[in-house]
């Protein structure tokens, strides 16, 4: 029995003895001494610890566990900068690339070797082109120290005919050039052009003839691209061709005539013209071609205003306006009628110039149904091209028992404010900034309309019999230039 307690001894001393400088080595790396085993035996109490568990899950440190709910998170360690020796370093051969001269349609491709010339793994988080027409990428985006790579990039000169400037933007995480622009530029040409671009007609009255207009369609002699054929839109636009050629182009001088100049002519809408002339070419990077063609229509007899308004007019009483029916000086004309259905309201037509110049007067009667009205007036005239003219009335008879709303609703002398809301929906999209400046002028002031892309065009104080009785009117235009709103802001009371 001895001697087997004795084996035991000499086995277990050994063990207990390894085992004990194994742990004096682990506390002495880990800085742990007498003193401080000591400091924490006497230390006060803390927090009892949650019960040990065999789960992995709660093995996490407290501020990563969302069941520690009164432990409260340790802040974020802030990241350790990269040290600049072990950084990675893009490199590039070549920072810009000028493609030349080229054809619309042809695609230009070039690529941008470059290299990671740092110590530590380069990665190429993004390549973007400045527009649609640029396409680019990378061939790597995780580059080792000392590898290479390029950047592919292809411009489609499609639709781009001048000067074209764009640039590739390559986002990685090389510290000291984080974005590297590359730049590619060049100029388009186009193997079929039109001289001038565009067929612009201008304005024009109804009764005018639109005036024939000759534009010539080139290529280069070099090219051996063929002009096969050229048709119109619209078959009212007529065309005529004649071969042209000088020393280095040829090619056809088309002559565009509008014999029909009443097919233009829709008096229910805004009399824009927008056609185009199309032509089909040889050519595989060109086959077909537009040229635009643009107009407008004026309007022979005109109304001054366009609209009447009758915000409040109590039941009982009247109210009159008047606008004025006016042609241009090459044509005489007669108002023959003049048709309306609400029927609180009565027109009278007045001659002042026989032929040229009428006064229409709109009366709201007594006898005018109490509420909100609109109505459409249609002038009638024996002028062939334009045998009507429509006018837009709209106001409100009140309940005389109805109150009148506080005088004092707005601090005196601040000018009160209308907004035309019925104007706007009356004209919505026949009105644009040509025609406010046409009838009323330059603006006093234009501001843009925040976040919109419009305008607003400001007149004040003005001397036209539209806005004499305003302190300002306001005509708010969208980015088109079509008109939105009109604000009417009355004198300081």
């Amino acid at each position: 029995m001895e001697g087997k307690q004795l084996r035991f001894l000499v086995f277990v001393i050994p063990v207990v003895a390894i085992g004990g400088l194994v742990l004096g080595n682990w506390l002495a790396r880990h800085g742990v001494t007498a003193n401080t085993l000591v400091s924490a035996s006497q230390a006060p109490p803390s927090a009892p610890s949650a019960p040990a568990t065999d789960n992995k899950a709660d093995a996490k440190p407290a501020e990563a566990r969302k069941d520690v709910a009164s432990t409260p998170a340790a802040p974020t360690p802030t990241a350790t900068p990269v040290n600049p020796g072990e950084a990675p370093t893009i490199v590039f051969d070549e920072m810009e690339f000028d493609f030349g001269t080229v054809f619309a349609g042809e695609k230009v491709e070039h690529h941008y070797p470059f290299k990671n010339t740092g110590k530590g793994t380069l990665n190429v988080s993004s390549v973007k082109g400045s527009c649609g027409c640029t396409v680019a990428q990378a061939s790597k985006n995780s580059l080792a120290p000392g590898e290479t790579a390029d950047v592919k990039a292809v411009f489609d000169s499609t639709g781009r005919p001048g000067q074209n400037d764009k640039t590739i933007t390559v986002t990685s995480n090389d510290p000291k050039n984080p974005q590297v622009i590359l730049k590619l530029h060049g100029l388009v040409r186009e193997e079929v052009w039109a001289d001038p671009p565009q067929v612009q007609l201008g304005q024009l009255r109804r009764g005018q003839k639109i005036p024939d207009t000759k534009i010539k369609v080139l290529t280069l002699k070099n090219q051996g691209v063929e002009i096969k054929e050229i048709t119109a839109s619209k078959p009212e636009i007529h065309l005529s061709q004649a071969p042209i050629e000088t020393a280095t182009d040829k090619g056809v001088e088309v002559t565009v005539s509008f014999p029909d100049w009443k097919a233009w002519i829709n008096p229910n809408k805004p009399n824009y013209l927008a056609e185009w002339i199309n032509v089909n070419t040889s050519s595989t990077k060109m086959p077909s071609k537009k040229i635009m063609v643009y107009g407008q229509i004026l309007e022979d007899i005109t109304c001054e205003p366009k609209f009447l308004s009758f915000p409040s007019v109590k039941k009982g009483d009247e109210s009159d306006k008047a606008l004025l029916i006016s042609g241009s000086p090459q044509i005489k004309f007669h108002v023959t009628k003049v048709e309306k259905t609400f029927s609180g309201i009565e027109t009278t037509v007045k001659t002042l110039e026989e032929g040229s110049k009428y006064e229409l007067a709109v009366k709201v009667t007594k006898d005018a149904p109490i509420g909100r009205f609109r109505d459409t007036l249609k002038i009638t005239t024996d002028y062939a091209d334009q045998d009507t003219v429509t006018i837009y009335v709209y106001g409100a008879v009140k309940d005389p028992s109805d109150p009148d709303p506080p005088a004092a609703s707005a601090p005196a002398g601040t000018p009160k404010q209308l907004k035309v809301t019925g104007f706007h929906e009356c004209i919505k999209g026949t009105s644009t900034t040509k025609d406010v400046t046409a009838k009323y002028g330059e603006p006093t002031k234009k501001e843009p309309v925040a976040g919109t892309g419009g305008t607003t065009f400001f007149y004040v104080n003005g001397t036209h019999a539209d806005l004499v009785n305003f302190e300002s009117v306001e005509f708010e235009f969208e980015s088109t230039g079509v008109l939105k709103e009109v604000r009417l802001n009355y004198k300081k009371q």
